[in-house]
Parts: C-alpha cells; sequence; structure tokens
C-alpha cells in the first residue's frame, strides 16, 4: 500500500480493527475519576502509564494515575485533567484547580472507526491521507486498477533530443516529456517511443511494438502538408479513423482512430496545439481507462480586463494571466 498513492482502488477498502482499539489519553495529565473532581482537591498519584505502557492498576476515590498523550486509560478512569491544572506536592501527591468533564481529554475506542466499517471506495484516486487510513486500519495489501500503457510518438526530421548538439535546421523535441509528465500525472504509465522520420516506412517501423499498449498517441504529422505523412501511414497498416479534424483553435488536426483494437490519437504538432487537445481530450481518457471516482473542475467565471475579437464557429483557447481584486473577483487578461 505504501506505493499506491495516486493509484485507483480496484475493490472497497473495510477496517480490519476497531480505532483507537482503546480509550487513550489525548493529552498529558492524570486519569481520573470526573466526579471527584467536583469535590475532592487532593489525589494520590498511584501509577504511571506512557504509549505502550498501560497499568494493571484501577483508579479509585481519591486516587489518580499520571498518564501521557497515547496511554491507555487505566480501569475506573474516564477523564484526564491536564497537567496545566494541577500542581505537584510531591512524588504521590497532586492537587488539582479545575473540574473535570466526563470523557474530557480522552479518544475514545472506535472514534475514528470500527473493524469491518467501509473506509474507501472501489474507484476512488487514493491520496496522502488515505495511506494513512490504509496502515491504521492494518489493510497493507490491495487491489488498484492497472495503469494504462500509453505510448508517444514524436515525428518530423528537424527534432532531436535534448543533450544532443543542436545542428542548423534542428530543435529540441520538448513536447514528448510535458505531455508524457501530464498522462503519468493523471496516472498513465507513458513509453517515449521515439521520434519517426518524415517518411513513410520510419512511421509504421516505430509501430512494431504496439501491441503493447492501451493508447498510442503520435505528434505532428496529421495535418494536409507534404510532410504530413503519419495519417496515410497509419491508414496503409489498417486505422480506421473516427474522426479527423475538430471545431476548436488552437488543436483543428486532432485525429481518432482504431487500429485493430488499439486507440490511436493524432495530435497536432504545434506545441500549445498538443497541450490544449491532451488536457481536453486525453486526460478525460485516461480518467475513463483507470475507471476512476474523479471529476474535472467546472466552468469558473471572470471578468475580462481588455476586448477580445468575435468568435467564429470554433471552440477557441486564448493565453492569458490570471488574478484576484482585493475583492477577490476573478481577472482575465487575454494575450496577444
Amino acid at each position: 500500500f505504501e506505493k499506491s498513492h495516486g493509484r485507483v482502488l480496484f475493490k472497497n477498502v473495510y477496517s480490519k480493527l476497531t480505532h483507537p482499539p482503546f480509550n487513550m489519553s489525548s493529552m498529558d495529565g492524570f486519569a481520573i475519576r470526573s466526579k471527584d473532581s467536583e469535590k475532592i482537591k487532593i489525589f494520590d498519584v498511584i501509577d504511571e502509564i506512557t504509549a505502550g505502557h498501560p497499568s494493571s492498576k484501577k483508579v479509585k476515590k481519591n486516587q489518580v494515575i499520571r498518564i501521557f498523550t497515547g496511554g491507555q486509560m487505566p480501569l475506573g478512569s474516564n477523564s484526564v485533567i491536564i497537567e496545566e491544572n494541577t500542581k505537584m506536592l510531591s512524588k504521590k501527591k497532586i492537587s488539582i484547580n479545575k473540574i473535570v468533564r466526563n470523557g474530557e481529554h480522552v479518544r475514545h475506542k472506535g472514534k475514528d472507526f470500527k473493524v469491518n466499517q467501509l473506509l474507501l471506495r472501489k474507484d476512488k484516486v487514493l491520496t496522502a491521507r488515505d495511506i494513512g487510513l490504509l496502515a491504521s486500519s492494518n489493510n497493507p495489501l490491495i487491489s488498484v486498477r492497472k495503469k494504462p500503457m500509453i505510448g508517444i510518438v514524436s515525428t518530423g526530421d528537424e527534432l532531436i533530443k535534448p543533450g544532443v548538439p543542436l545542428k542548423d535546421g534542428l530543435i529540441y523535441s520538448s513536447i514528448s516529456p510535458v505531455l508524457s509528465s501530464l498522462m503519468e500525472n493523471f496516472g498513465a504509465e507513458v513509453v517515449d517511443l521515439g521520434t519517426a522520420k518524415d517518411n513513410l516506412y520510419s512511421i509504421k517501423k516505430i509501430f512494431k511494438n504496439k501491441n503493447k499498449f492501451d493508447m498510442i498517441i503520435t505528434i505532428g504529422g496529421i495535418s494536409i502538408g507534404k510532410k504530413d505523412l503519419v495519417k496515410n501511414a497509419l491508414i496503409d497498416m489498417g486505422l480506421v479513423i473516427k474522426f479527423w479534424k475538430v471545431a476548436m483553435r488552437p488543436g483543428k488536426p486532432l485525429m481518432f482512430g482504431m487500429l485493430n483494437d488499439l486507440p490511436i490519437v493524432g495530435l497536432p504538432g504545434n506545441p500549445v496545439s498538443s497541450i490544449i487537445c491532451t488536457l481536453i481530450f486525453i486526460l478525460p481518457s485516461i480518467i475513463k481507462m483507470l475507471g476512476a471516482n474523479f471529476h474535472f473542475k467546472g466552468n469558473s467565471y471572470a471578468t475580462l480586463l481588455n476586448d477580445i475579437p468575435k468568435n467564429d464557429q470554433r471552440e477557441t483557447y486564448l493565453r492569458a494571466f490570471s488574478s484576484k481584486n482585493k475583492d477577490g473577483v476573478n481577472l482575465v487578461k487575454v494575450l496577444d
């Protein structure tokens, strides 16, 4: 369970014990019978309790047991008077200056959860808090959904990996690691399949191990230019296109199809376009494949600080700066 952060539960998780397993002190002080604090002001200290070391003695009238945070409450007691409200008269005697309520400063048995109680529902994305809950409920082994395996294929004669000396006409391939990070953050396992050259042979060759993936994403090569060969290469391999081009800006050349049973998504080569398409189309697909109980944030509203051109039939995504004014109102300034 220690490595399950961000994973999606496949089965419900139930507690294997009651927690806390016993009444325990939530503060340093003295275990006491609350009714005695109403009349008695001086008490005998008969024992000491630390976390993990309970006492076999029972608290009776005119008696207290010194107890520290996390210690198991002794028999006969029902409350804790904190040290600040006591005065040590000797090693074996204290005086108190406050009346204690029944159950004060005590974490009662089963307050957090009881044995066989449903703790986490299936399809939940596990958080750091959930990891702690799994540990405290004695659930060292849990079932999570398999991460979808996604391959990324970059295309273009001009692309080289960072770290290689840059020659004239070449650029570093930067979008693949950006998209990989986005998808991994949403629960996918991503493999960079490398960069295909702008020819049919190179594009087809890079798909030779396609069967190990749940989805393959291509970057670039799906528009209508002379070197946009990805669509044609995949059609030659048997791709059935479900749609090509969407009414959005940027991101219009987006393509989706099935290569036998393998989903193929063709993203535009422009970095901004591919990031936007990933956020809108790819990330929800990953959540769907995981079966996760996760929803993206809904729309929020803001006041525009500058005019923007009238939109046409295509849904448009604009770069902008966002902020809040002193009254907490969302403000947006669209960039040129």
